[in-house]
C-alpha cells in the first residue's frame, strides 16, 4: 500500500478520535451545566415552597380566596399560640394592675382591657400579613434565581451541545480531506509514472 494512503488513513483516524475527545468533553461540560441547574433547584426549593404556602395565607387573609377561606384564616389566627400568648399576659398585666390599685373590675379596666385588645389584635394582624407578605418575596426571590440559573445553564448547555457537533463535523472533514489528498497524491504519483515510465524502458 502506498505511504501516502498508510498517512491518509493515520491522518482519518487520528482526526476523528481527537474529534470524539473534544465532543466528548463538551458534552460533559454540558451535562456539569445541568446539573449544577439541578442542584440549584433542589437547594432553593424549600424557599419556593414556603414562600408559595406564604403567598396562599395572604390571599387568603386579605380575601383573595373566598370568603369562607378568610374566616378560616382569621379563626386560626386567633388561635394562634403567638398571639393568645400576648394577649394573656397583656390582660393579666392590666387587671393586676387595677387590683394592685383597689379598682377591681370597674368599668375603667374594662374599657381598658377592650382598648388593648382591639390594638393588640389589629397591630399583631398587621404583623403576621408583613412576615406572610416577606416569605412569599423569599419564595420568589428564589423562584427568579432558579428562571436565571436555568436560563443560563440551558444557554451552556447548548453551546457546549453545538461545539461537540462543530468538533466532531470539523474532526470527520479534517479525516476526509488527509484522505483525499492522499488518493490525489497516488493518483497523481502514478500518472507521471505512467507518462515518464516509457522514456526510461526503449524498446
Amino acid at each position: 500500500m502506498p505511504t501516502s494512503l498508510i498517512g491518509g488513513g493515520l491522518a482519518l483516524a487520528g482526526s476523528i478520535f481527537g474529534a470524539n475527545k473534544a465532543a466528548d468533553a463538551a458534552k460533559a461540560s454540558s451535562k456539569m451545566q445541568m446539573d449544577m441547574y439541578r442542584q440549584n433547584k433542589e437547594n432553593l426549593q424549600p424557599w419556593m415552597t414556603t414562600g408559595g404556602n406564604a403567598l396562599n395565607q395572604y390571599g387568603a387573609a386579605i380575601g383573595l380566596n373566598g370568603p369562607g377561606a378568610q374566616a378560616d384564616y382569621y379563626n386560626q389566627w386567633q388561635n394562634d399560640p403567638y398571639y393568645k400568648g400576648i394577649m394573656e399576659a397583656g390582660t393579666n398585666a392590666i387587671q393586676n394592675s387595677a387590683l394592685a390599685r383597689g379598682r377591681g373590675y370597674g368599668g375603667n379596666v374594662l374599657n381598658d382591657l377592650n382598648r388593648y385588645s382591639m390594638d393588640l389584635q389589629k397591630g399583631a394582624y398587621d404583623q403576621r400579613l408583613n412576615q406572610l407578605f416577606g416569605v412569599s418575596e423569599a419564595g420568589r426571590g428564589a423562584g427568579s434565581a432558579v428562571a436565571g440559573v436555568g436560563t443560563t445553564a440551558a444557554a451552556n448547555a447548548g453551546n457546549f451541545n453545538a461545539n461537540a457537533g462543530y468538533a466532531q463535523g470539523a474532526g470527520i472533514m479534517g479525516g476526509a480531506n488527509a484522505l483525499t489528498n492522499a488518493l490525489n497524491t497516488d493518483a497523481t504519483r502514478q500518472a507521471l509514472g505512467n507518462f515518464f515510465m516509457p522514456s526510461f524502458n526503449p524498446v
